[in-house]
């Protein structure tokens, strides 16, 4: 008896010595990070250098910036970076793994920093290049966006101001109902074409924001079609759409260029940095084939602005330089004058299309007015007839 008494006590006993098991802590939720700007970005780097300079060790300089930018992505790219530094990596490979921070340029940059002064002057630029780095491509986004929007709105004015001056044209007499059924008729078709119009431009933005982007093939022949300026005269929006991009490309490219050929980077290896920073597939390709012609002997650093992708006198004005410091000055004083040209060529690029907007709008208001007027005409005589009749 006393033994099935055991059998039957045991498993209560070892019940009560077992603890319970504790309640699974729920996962905290991950806190939302601020994407940083590229002026904050900028600012870091300002920030490295100047802490660097004053005598703050590598480690001691990341982790004080991690503090001071948390809760956003360039502050977790620091506490990253010094993860890695009290793990023995060296400063400039930490930059080089933060590739969704730090620009490519500017990571490229730094790793050519072979000592301590050429790392600070390097940090420096680097912060110059990122600011002065504006996509000229969004601000031609912002330029062109008003007279699109005014091209819109026309077009949704002559719609619904038709439609509702002739919402019930039987009204009007029984010739001007035909006829203003028949402009009712016509601009609904308007409407439907600026609607797909709209439609089509939108999603064909959305595809390529999304996936055509992503494909270098697409990139490419994108890249390629923007840089070709086509001959024909009637074309000038086109040609000077390649203008903005030849000029705005030849800026960045002697810019980085120049500072990467200062911070002793060997000429192929600042040829790519330079073609990168150009962010144009076509561009990277040419220089690419240009760097491995470097290679065989049978090209010059001069030779690669030799192309359709690069205004013609940089060619000329790059193989009259006797010597590097020369060639530098002069890429310099290049970038600068490209930009300008870059922003000239853009907002007569908006101004020409402003214009044509304009003239697009002046039209269809004036057709609209005839629209209007013309089925009322049609009813007054109408009504002046029967009058006389009778």
């Amino acid at each position: 008896m006393s033994d099935i008494n055991f059998l039957e006590e045991a498993p209560a006993a070892a019940a009560e010595l077992t603890p319970a098991p504790k309640a699974k802590a729920k996962p905290a939720k991950a806190v939302a990070l601020y994407r940083s700007t590229r002026e904050e970005i900028a600012e870091t780097l300002e920030d490295v250098e100047s802490l660097l300079r004053a005598g703050e060790s590598e480690y001691g300089t990341v982790n004080t910036l991690s503090r001071v930018y948390a809760g956003s992505t360039v502050g977790e790219a620091y506490g990253r970076m010094a993860e890695r530094i009290a793990e023995g990596v060296s400063l400039t490979d930490a930059f080089n793994n933060e590739e969704n921070v730090f620009p490519r340029v500017a990571r490229d940059l730094l790793i050519a920093g072979v000592n301590q002064q050429i790392l600070w002057r390097n940090l420096r630029r680097s912060a110059e290049l990122i600011r002065n780095n504006s996509n000229l491509t969004a601000e031609l986004r912002v330029k062109l966006g008003g007279p699109i929007s005014l091209a819109i709105l026309t077009v949704i004015i002559i719609v619904v101001s038709v439609n509702l001056a002739f919402s019930n044209p039987a009204s009007l007499g029984p010739s001007a109902a035909v006829v203003a059924t028949m402009m009712m008729n016509g601009t609904k078709v308007l409407g439907i074409l600026a609607g797909i119009a709209l439609v089509g431009g939108v999603a064909a933005m959305t595809w390529y924001n999304k996936t055509g982007k992503k494909n270098p093939r697409t990139r490419l022949k994108l890249d390629r079609l923007i840089l070709s300026a086509p001959k024909r005269k009637r074309a000038k929006l086109r040609q000077l759409l390649s203008k903005v991009t030849i000029h705005d490309a030849a800026a960045k490219f002697c810019e980085v260029l120049a500072s990467s050929l200062d911070a002793s980077m060997d000429e192929p290896e600042a040829l790519r940095t330079a073609a990168r920073a150009t962010g144009n597939e076509a561009i990277i390709l040419h220089v690419d084939e240009h760097i491995q012609r470097i290679y065989d002997g049978v090209e010059d650093l001069a030779g690669v602005a030799a192309s359709p992708y690069f205004p013609k006198i940089l060619a000329h004005r790059l193989t009259l330089q006797p010597g590097a410091l020369e060639r530098i000055t002069v890429l310099q004083e290049l970038s600068v004058a490209y930009g300008k040209k870059a922003q000239n060529a853009s907002t007569e690029l908006a101004n020409r299309l402003g214009r044509k907007v304009e003239d697009f709008s002046l039209f269809f208001g004036v057709a609209t007015v005839f629209m209007l007027m013309t089925p009322m005409a049609i009813s007054l005589q109408d009504m002046g007839s029967m009058t006389g009749h009778v």
